[in-house]
């Protein structure tokens, strides 16, 4: 008796510069390979050390290249043993969901940006990313801000909740911090939608003894160059290095779909801070949340003290582990039936 050949996962993920969507992408290969399917991943090369795509199990394959071409082949030739094709990210939604449609494979998309229209150009291909999505078997979504985007264009979704690992490996233990210098953490791409303009102006309104450590790269590095209390510690692949240097999570983000690293700094029992807006309300207590800077200098005030740091950060341990973790992201991942 031949012997049957085992299912295969086929996940395509489009341009994302080793952020979050690449971390969410491995925790599901991770989940598959313990089911004993095998997943086979087509995403671009990273511009930074990338651990995560380096993996070397059999069971859990990464081909660092995005050609439509090696796609459309690899789909040609294993249609009969694939399972579903998981597309991950805007442009690979546009660029590749043809093909599971036309080989009738089960096509998932997991949307884990905005839904937005702006230019001409970008009309066009939200127009055609609509289509698409309408025509997947299945659609999640990593949060109800994004949820509530897509039912607004008609596509329905399961809300599944991004996960954080529970405490990042080999995180040092922060040495208590008692007169020395407030660290608060900003960690992510250097851009307008990430509030970077904003945290020139938040320095203005902290205490002196408050720093900024701001890991990250992108164009408005610049504008922090200099800036009173802002130290540029450019990417750092090591989260642990990130959430064991800092006392306070700080994000600025306008509309941000999720907010991992929220998750990883309450996963560290960090306190964090959040902007009321986008999918950060849905992860954050209200009380840490802030809609104008002068907030948001308040609530930093507030965690200067130690005592009132080791408080919130229990709690947002807890609330993490109850949430955001893997176990809890497993579960749903089950129930939906990947």
């Amino acid at each position: 008796m031949a012997k049957t050949a085992p299912q295969k996962i086929v996940r395509i993920i489009g341009l994302n510069q080793g952020g979050g969507a690449r971390i969410h992408c491995r925790q599901l290969n991770d989940y598959i390979e313990e089911t004993g399917r095998q997943t086979v991943t087509f995403i671009p090369p990273s511009p930074f050390s990338d651990p995560l795509t380096k993996t070397k199990n059999a069971n859990s394959i990464y081909i660092e290249r995005l050609r439509l071409s090696e796609v459309f082949l690899y789909l040609v030739r294993h249609r009969s043993t694939i399972s579903y094709v998981h597309v991950h990210l805007k442009n690979a939604v546009i660029l590749f969901s043809w093909m599971a449609i036309l080989f009738r494979l089960p096509l998932i998309v997991t949307v884990h940006q905005e839904i937005v229209s702006g230019s001409l150009r970008s009309s066009l291909s939200n127009r055609v990313y609509t289509f698409f999505l309408r025509r997947a078997t299945s659609v999640i979504s990593i949060s109800n801000y994004i949820k509530v985007q897509l039912n607004a264009i008609g596509v329905n979704s399961t809300m599944i909740w991004n996960a954080s690992e529970d405490v990042l490996p080999q995180t040092r233990k922060r040495e208590p911090n008692g007169h020395r210098t407030l660290v608060i953490g900003v960690v992510g791409e250097l851009t307008a939608r990430k509030g970077v303009e904003d945290l020139c102006e938040l320095t203005k309104l902290v205490p002196p003894e408050c720093t900024f450590a701001v890991y990250g790269v992108g164009p408005l590095s610049s504008i922090l160059s200099g800036v009173r209390g802002v130290e540029l510690r450019g990417y750092e692949s090591d989260r642990s290095v990130i959430y064991s240097s800092i006392d306070v999570l700080l994000m600025l983000s306008h509309g941000e779909p999720f907010g991992r690293v929220l998750t990883e700094a309450m996963a560290n029992s960090l306190p964090v801070i959040a902007r009321h807006s986008g999918g950060a309300i849905e992860v954050v207590d209200r009380e840490w949340t802030f809609n104008t800077l002068g907030e948001c200098a308040e609530l930093v005030s507030k965690l200067r003290c130690q005592r009132a740091r080791s408080e919130v950060g229990a709690s947002n341990r807890e609330k993490f582990t109850s949430l955001f973790s893997l176990d809890v992201f497993y579960g749903r991942l089950k129930e939906f039936g990947i």
